[in-house]
């Protein structure tokens, strides 16, 4: 599975091709809950345009998001592969 943030999903969880909800992968609710917010940081520091709002805000979220993936990797344990691509 992989881990990156993409414009009108609500997690940043993708299967091969599609979208993933914590429900599919029986993450707990907490971590499920600051991967969506994880999300919706992102849409609010990332245009279309002009790409992240400031280097700091990249920076911070990279970094939560690497903690992010620790965590998950966590839970699932050796459920599945956990790919971060949301670094540059």
């Amino acid at each position: 599975m992989f881990v990156y943030p993409e414009w009108t999903v609500a997690y940043p969880l993708w299967g091969e091709h599609t979208p993933l909800e914590p429900e599919d992968l029986g993450i707990s609710g907490r971590l499920g809950e600051d991967l969506r917010q994880w999300q919706a940081d992102w849409e609010a520091n990332v245009s279309l345009d002009s790409g992240w709002s400031s280097p700091s805000e990249r920076s911070a979220r990279e970094e939560r998001g690497r903690e992010l993936v620790d965590r998950l990797e966590a839970e699932l344990l050796c459920r599945a592969q956990v790919v971060q691509r949301f670094m540059s």
